[in-house]
This record gives C-alpha cells, sequence and structure tokens, in this order.
C-alpha cells in the first residue's frame, strides 16, 4: 500500500521546510510527496531543493506565480489527481507530524479495510505559546482525543482517504477559496455516501501557526462558524452531536448567554445583588460544564494559563451559538418575509408591541385630554346611555391618580419622584382598594373637567370605549386606563394596515414601497404618542385612512354600489367620532364631481354603461344618505344652539372680551396679531407634529431634532410638489425610463393623481382648522391653539409626500438610493425609540438608563417588569425583522452576506 503526501502550500517556506523535515524523519517514509504551490510570491522551489532526494514533487495550481490563490480545495484536488499512491494523506504546509504518524495511518488502512478515510489531531505541545495559540490548539486537541471514533466529518490539517474514494466523490468543493469548511463538507458527502470516517487520537502533529485574538476570531467566525453554519441548514439535516457540537458544548452556549443576560442587568438594574449572584451561579456553571477540558489546561500549562482559556472559551461558545442563531434565523426569515403578506403581518406585529409598550412607558393621564376621555366612555358604561348627564362629581380614583400623576411635576420641571418607591407603591393599592373604587369627590380643582367637553365630542368613540370598560367595572382603574390605551394600539395597527393599502393604490408593482409607507405611518413618534392613549384621535386617524384609501379606489376604478355604501359607512362613523372629519366631505365632494366629469361619454345606447352609471349614482347616495341618517342627529342636536355657543362651550379657557363689537374685536386682534404670528403658529404646531408628548407639558423633542425634522418636511412637501407640478406638464406617454431617476415614483399619471388627492386630502384638514380658528376669534375673542395632533388623521397622505420628497432630496447619493427603504424606514424607527426613551421616559423619570425607566413605569403600571421588558424585547425584535425586509425586497433575504 503506497501513501502520497499532499501538502499545499502559499507563501509558508519557512513552515514547509519543517513540514518537510518532519515527514523525511518519520519511522514509515512517505512514498510520494507533492507540494502543491497555490500561486505563492516566495519561491518555493528553494525549499524543494533542500529535500530533492526525498521524491518531492512541485505542482504549480495557477497558471503563473502572478496568479491569485484558488484556494486549498483546488490545491488539494491538483495534488491528489497528480499523486500515484493507494492512500493521499492531506497535511497543511504548518503542520509537523510526529514521526509515527504514517505508520500509524499505514495500519489503519491495513487493517480496517471499510475505512474509506481518518484524521487525528493536534499534540498538546504548541510551537507558539501565547495564550491565544495555546487556547485554540489545545481545544482542538482535547476535541479530537475526546470525539467518538466514527466521525460525520473530516480535517484536512492532518487526514487520509483512500484515492479512489476520493476521485469518485469529486474531492473538496472548490468554490471555497480561502482555507474554510471544505474537509467538513467532503466528511459529510463520504459519510452521505455510506463510507466510514475514524478519528484516529494517536495519529498527532504539531501546529506552528501563531494565533492572535484578531485573528483567531477573523478566521473562526468569517472561515469557519458562518460557513459550517450554512453548510448544516442547507443540507437541512439533523446537527451531529460529535466533536465540538455535543451536549455539554451545547449547554455550555445556553448558560454562557445567560451569563451575559446577568451581567447586563446588573449594569442596568439598581439592585446589583441579584443579578451578581446569578452571574456568579453561571459561571460555576460554565466551569462544571468544561471540567475536563479546564483540567487538561491546568495539567499543561498551570492554573494561570487555565483561567485565561476559560475566558477565550467562554468567548468561543458566545460567538459560536450567535452565528449559528443568525444564520438559522436568516434562513427563517428568507422563508417567513419571502411573501409581502407575511412581511406586512411582521409590520403589524411591530406596530402592536411598539403600541404596548409606548402605552406603558408613558404614565397615566399624559396624553392630550385623557382623563376627559377616560371620564367620558366611564359615565357612558355607568348610566347605559349616550345622553349623558354630566355633573361636577368625578370617581375618586381617577380624581386621586390626576392628583398624583407625574405630569403635575413635570409641568413644573421636574421628573416624578420614586426616591420613596414604598409610598407611591401605598398611594397605588390605595387608589386600586374597593373604597375609592365607588366612591365620588367634587371636582373643586377643575382638574376633570367633562361637562364641557361632552357637548362637543361625537359620542361614538366613547360608547366604544364604554364596552370595554364595562366588564372591568370591578378591577383597578390603572387597568381600566390600560386597556382603553390598548384599545387604540388596536386602532393603530388597523390604520398601519390600511395605509399598506394606500401605498398599494399609488405603487402597485413597488412592494418596498408598500411596506415602506405602513412603517413611517406605524413609527412616527406623535402618532405612536397619540395611538397608545385613550384618546378619540386614534379612531379618528384610522377612519380618515380608511376614507383616503376608498377615494383612491373610486378614483381608480369608478363608484359602485359596494363602494359607496363602504364610504358612506366610514364617513358616518368618522363624522360621529370627531367633528373634524367633517373635512372630507368637500374632497368627496370634489371626487363625485371629477368623477362625473370623467364619464361624461357615457351614452345611453349601451346597456352596460347604463347598469354602470346607476350602480355609481346609488353608491353616491349612499355616500350621502348614511352620513346624514347615522350622525345627523348629533349635529342637529349640538349645533341647535349655535355656532357661537358650542365654540364658547369648546374653548372657555378663550378669554372673551365683551363691550365691542365683533368688528372692533376683529379690527384690533388684526393689529396685534399680524400674519407673521399666525404663521408662527403654525411652525409652533408643525414642531409638535413631530412630537410634543403631553398637554400642557412641555416634553418634546430637542431643538436641534425639530428644526432638522420640520425642515426637511417643508423641503419634501415642496420638493413633491414641484416633482408633479413638472410631470404634469409633460405627455400622458411619458414612460417611467423617460423621466428622471429623481421622479421615478411620480412616472404614471396614477401615481401623480393619487398623490394629489392625497395632498388635498391634508388641505381640507389644514382648512378646517383654519375656520375654526377664524370664527373662534370672531365669535369669542380667543383664539384657537392649533397642535401637531390635529394633522394627524391625514397621516398616510403626509408620509407618502414625504416619502417622495426624501426620494428625490436623496436619491443622488448611490447608497441611499439603493437601499432606500431602509434607510427611510430604520431612520424612522431610531427616531421612534429615541422620542420614547430619550425625551419621554427623560423627562418623566428623569436621567436615567432604558432599563431603570421601564423600572419606574412598572410602579405606575399595573404590570410586572419583566412583562415590559418582555415587550420591549419583543418591540425591538419585530421592528429589526421589518429593517431586513425594508432592506431586503426580494424574496432571498439575508442579515449576513
Amino acid at each position: 500500500m503506497q501513501i502520497s503526501v499532499v501538502v499545499p502550500v502559499h507563501n509558508s517556506g519557512d513552515d514547509l521546510r519543517q513540514c518537510l523535515h518532519s515527514l523525511t524523519t518519520s519511522t514509515r517514509l512517505p512514498d510520494e510527496i507533492v507540494v502543491v504551490d497555490d500561486a505563492s510570491s516566495e519561491d518555493i522551489s528553494v525549499v524543494i531543493e533542500e529535500f530533492a532526494a526525498h521524491n518531492i514533487r512541485l505542482l504549480q495550481s495557477g497558471e503563473t506565480a502572478n496568479t491569485q490563490p484558488r484556494g486549498p480545495a483546488f490545491a488539494r484536488n491538483q495534488g491528489a489527481e497528480a499523486a500515484t499512491g493507494d492512500i493521499v494523506w492531506f497535511l497543511d504546509a504548518d503542520v509537523c507530524a510526529h514521526a509515527d504518524a504514517l505508520e500509524m495511518v499505514a495500519q489503519t488502512f491495513a487493517q480496517q479495510s471499510d475505512v474509506a478515510a481518518l484524521f487525528g489531531s493536534y499534540d498538546d505541545t504548541p510551537r507558539a505559546q501565547n495564550l491565544v495559540s495555546g487556547y485554540v490548539n489545545l481545544r482542538h486537541h482535547w476535541t479530537h482525543q475526546n470525539a467518538a471514533r466514527e466521525a460525520w466529518t473530516f480535517w484536512s490539517g492532518c487526514g487520509a482517504i483512500r484515492r479512489d474514494v476520493f476521485l469518485e466523490i469529486g474531492g473538496f468543493d472548490q468554490s471555497y477559496a480561502r482555507p474554510s469548511v471544505e474537509d467538513i463538507a467532503l466528511g459529510r458527502k463520504l459519510r452521505l455516501a455510506g463510507h466510514r470516517v475514524l478519528v484516529c487520537p494517536q495519529v498527532q502533529a504539531k501546529h506552528l501557526k501563531r494565533w492572535t485574538l484578531f485573528s483567531w476570531l477573523r478566521t473562526d467566525i468569517r472561515d469557519r462558524a458562518i460557513p459550517w453554519t450554512r453548510l448544516m441548514l442547507q443540507e437541512k439535516r439533523e446537527v451531529p452531536r460529535d466533536l465540538n457540537l455535543d451536549w455539554r458544548s451545547r449547554a455550555s452556549a445556553i448558560v454562557a448567554w445567560m451569563m451575559v443576560a446577568s451581567i447586563f442587568s446588573a449594569l442596568f438594574s439598581s439592585s446589583k445583588i441579584t443579578p451578581l449572584v446569578l452571574c456568579g451561579a453561571m459561571v460555576f456553571a460554565l466551569i462544571i460544564l468544561n471540567a475536563p477540558m479546564l483540567q487538561c489546561f491546568a495539567r499543561q500549562r498551570g492554573a494561570v494559563f487555565a483561567v485565561g482559556a476559560f475566558g477565550c472559551h467562554a468567548t468561543y461558545f458566545l460567538y459560536s451559538s450567535a452565528t449559528f442563531g443568525v444564520l438559522a434565523m436568516n434562513e427563517k426569515l428568507r422563508v417567513l418575509l419571502a411573501c409581502p403578506r407575511q412581511r406586512v403581518l411582521v409590520l403589524l406585529l411591530a406596530t402592536l408591541c411598539k403600541g404596548v409598550m409606548w402605552s406603558m412607558i408613558v404614565p397615566p393621564w399624559q396624553a392630550t385630554d385623557e382623563p376627559q376621555h377616560f371620564l367620558y366612555a366611564h359615565e357612558i358604561a355607568r348610566q347605559q346611555t349616550v345622553n349623558i348627564v354630566t355633573g361636577e362629581q368625578v370617581p375618586r380614583d381617577a380624581w386621586q391618580l390626576e392628583v398624583l400623576a407625574p405630569r403635575q411635576r413635570a409641568a413644573a420641571g421636574l421628573p416624578f419622584d420614586f426616591s420613596d418607591r414604598a409610598r407611591v407603591a401605598k398611594t397605588l393599592r390605595d387608589i386600586d382598594s374597593a373604597q375609592f373604587r365607588h366612591q365620588t369627590v367634587r371636582d373643586n380643582q377643575k382638574l376633570i373637567a367633562v361637562p364641557a367637553f361632552v357637548s362637543f365630542h361625537p359620542p361614538l368613540y366613547y360608547a366604544v370605549l364604554s364596552r370595554v370598560l364595562l366588564p372591568l367595572e370591578n378591577v383597578s382603574i390603572r387597568w381600566r386606563i390600560l386597556a382603553g390605551r390598548w384599545l387604540s394600539v388596536l386602532f393603530g395597527v388597523v390604520t398601519v394596515a390600511f395605509a399598506v393599502l394606500v401605498a398599494r393604490e399609488i405603487w402597485p408593482r413597488r412592494e418596498e414601497l408598500h411596506l415602506l409607507l405602513g412603517t413611517l405611518v406605524a413609527f412616527q413618534p406623535m402618532n405612536s404618542f397619540t395611538q397608545a392613549a385613550i384618546t378619540d384621535d386614534a379612531p379618528l386617524i384610522m377612519l380618515f385612512t380608511i376614507s383616503l384609501w376608498l377615494v383612491l379606489r373610486v378614483m381608480r376604478n369608478g363608484m359602485t354600489l359596494k363602494r359607496g355604501a363602504m364610504l358612506g359607512v366610514v364617513v358616518a362613523m368618522g363624522t360621529l367620532t370627531k367633528m373634524s372629519f367633517l373635512c372630507v366631505l368637500p374632497l368627496l365632494i370634489a371626487l363625485m364631481l371629477w368623477r362625473a366629469w370623467r364619464e361624461r361619454r357615457v351614452t345611453s345606447h349601451r346597456k352596460l354603461a347604463k347598469r354602470g352609471a346607476l350602480s355609481g349614482v346609488f353608491g353616491w347616495l349612499c355616500v350621502i344618505l348614511l352620513p346624514t341618517i347615522f350622525s345627523g342627529w348629533w349635529y342637529q342636536k349640538t349645533l341647535g344652539g349655535g355656532s357661537s355657543r358650542l365654540l364658547q362651550s369648546s374653548f372657555g379657557e378663550s378669554q372673551i372680551y365683551t363691550g365691542l363689537g365683533w368688528e372692533g374685536e376683529l379690527r384690533r386682534r388684526t393689529l396685534e396679531m399680524p400674519i407673521v404670528v399666525e404663521i408662527a403658529a403654525y411652525v409652533r404646531a408643525s414642531i409638535s407634529y413631530w412630537g410634543n408628548f403631553g398637554w400642557g407639558v412641555d416634553v418634546r423633542v430637542p431643538s436641534a431634532m425639530w428644526i432638522f425634522l420640520v425642515a426637511l418636511s417643508v423641503v419634501a412637501t415642496f420638493l413633491t410638489a414641484r416633482a408633479l407640478w413638472r410631470a404634469f406638464r409633460r405627455r400622458s406617454s411619458t414612460r417611467c425610463d423617460q423621466l428622471s431617476s429623481a421622479n421615478e415614483l411620480l412616472a404614471t399619471r396614477r401615481q401623480r393623481r393619487a398623490l394629489c388627492w392625497l395632498g388635498a386630502g391634508t388641505l381640507m384638514l389644514l382648512g378646517f382648522y383654519a375656520a375654526v380658528d377664524l370664527k373662534n376669534r370672531l365669535s369669542t375673542g380667543g383664539s384657537f391653539g392649533l397642535r401637531g395632533g390635529y394633522y394627524l388623521p391625514a397621516i398616510a397622505a403626509q408620509m407618502a409626500w414625504l416619502l417622495v420628497g426624501t426620494r428625490i432630496l436623496f436619491g443622488r447619493f448611490r447608497f441611499v438610493r439603493a437601499h432606500f427603504a431602509a434607510f427611510c424606514g430604520g431612520a424612522m424607527i431610531l427616531l421612534n425609540f429615541a422620542c420614547l426613551f430619550g425625551v419621554v421616559a427623560r423627562r418623566y423619570y428623569g436621567s436615567v438608563a432604558p432599563w431603570s425607566a421601564i423600572e419606574s413605569a412598572t410602579i405606575l403600571q399595573p404590570v410586572s417588569l419583566w412583562f415590559i421588558a418582555a415587550i420591549c424585547a419583543a418591540t425591538v425584535v419585530s421592528s429589526t425583522l421589518v429593517i431586513v425586509a425594508l432592506g431586503s425586497p426580494s424574496s432571498r433575504i439575508r442579515l449576513i452576506t
């Protein structure tokens, strides 16, 4: 039996010299040595000449010495094909075989004819003596020495195989251009073909390579862990349980991550003892699981080395398990996010988690008029009628919670005092008790003013909220507040779903834009604050978005009875939710006139055209009659006393000037408030659009941030309007590729019309509040306080314009253009987290870390710390998945390429 030794080499002349010397001094000399030069820049032939008498052949794997190296897999295949022996023993150029290694290889193959391949291990005395080199080589030595004899892998550093079997299975996979897992892939091919592979611990060799921390981590992660994991995932077979994948290694990886989690918990937790005790327990468990290996380290190099090697070993478990987890999750994501519908479901899940997180981090009674909204629904549930009888008596627990609310301290510029947590907890327990639950108190401080509030708010939302509160009548008010907030969160999820449908109407074939528009709507900070609180703005935003979607459907396909009924129901529900929904009516009138003009050529001689026209007429009748029937009763009663009376009850805090006629008052107010002041009011409202969290409390984003966001909004709106104007001036036959790349989102007439109608929806909303402001100044002498929350109902339209404008603004940058969806969506998600933990939590709970803010929120909420932490973690994970889906619109999605 002849044995050929194949040694691939690339620029390792000194190591190759020691390798060949170990072969030529073996107790059994090799029959042939084939050295394969893989495009070395050094002259390897000088080393070969020193051992010329030992039957050594030099092969050039590249065409010339200046070619790029093809990799050790290619070099070994070249050497095996050129070899003449029955057995091919692969040996790396930086490995020196023991004197008896070759003899043991020959004996094993001679005694066990059914063995197709075998491999040995490094010895326990590597040449390099630094910590990392010692750890890497001794870990390899220990693993191979204690492994099962039947292996599912192969090691080409010191491994032998029958030549005919090697050629039969096709050799090494030459797609690996670097030293990687080509030997592991070869071993699995051998086993799948029915051949036996043995681990022979007595076949040992000395490793000459010196490892540093950086080279070890880079090589082990890039060239071993990542490709090995991909290999296992591609084969879709059960993960082997031999070598470094045994049960001890798996358990050690879990324990190592628990140790890291306990360390982070100690860093961010106010209580340090419990996390540190847990960390010590995890360290002890990791030592017990790896005790035999650590004893080997101590015997070979001493206790100090064993301690350092333990740190390296823990690091090994962390990065190897993290690599496997990330790539395994990536494979699942590739399947999960391949379907556009599943991506939308991931976005809706992220919206739900984000909303629940906001609802628990924001303290009770912090949203705009939240106590009034809650008590309105509370009285409907108690009196079992929407025509409630209001009074000055309010529930004692609601009044007491308002007094305790952190907003009172935040209004004075102070965070809530959590220093005496026992006192705060006792106060909250008293509020939750039964004696508070069914008592009332006179609201002498006017903290909760319900009577005036009821007179100008339609009752639909409060009737729905009362159905949620009624089964919770006998539970803590804090639970009832959370239930009301979670109802708003559900409204927000529906809003995002219809925002995606709006994007489909505008860009039907751009799936990444569907997800992007939904992401911008879901994670806009002020929208998150609104839709995680008890407020009628949450259902209003939802209904406004649904109406915009139906308007686009009617604009594209015409009016039918079904669409008319749907639009009529939505308009009726919207007008019964908030008066500002009346701004949709001019948009619908304009749409009806536009559709009538579009269909003016329909003749009465076509039966099908008659049927379509008749269906359209009945559809428009539904749009007109349904809101009139279902909401007319409330508006007739409310507006019966005159609009001035309504305004006075709505804005009682405005100063009402007497003794002057309205003409003189308007003249005086006009002199005192020139147009510049009016513009400044709208600028302040624009600031609050991006984040003024709370009512009567200055909790807003930092100045630099809101200046940038407002400027970006203004510029994006201007660029979108200019692009629309230029696109409309082109002929209708203009194709997408004839437009500039900056205007590709406005290439078709359908896209331009859709954006114009969405923009009209926003203008109608602004026009409504401008009219309210003018009427209020004329009737009461006061001024209407605009805020950004009033603009949110048309957020789907605004985000669509922002999407187009930012694409035009940043489209000149190649990176942004290539990853536009991930860039915009990721920026909005990061802004959302920054506003919650960097602005809201910091103002209410003080300058604390996110974990401390979560702990503080737990005091005010009836849920446990770990529930809030789990929701926050779920939000982070689902938001990350949304960014991954935005960055990979194709069906093949990878976190690591």
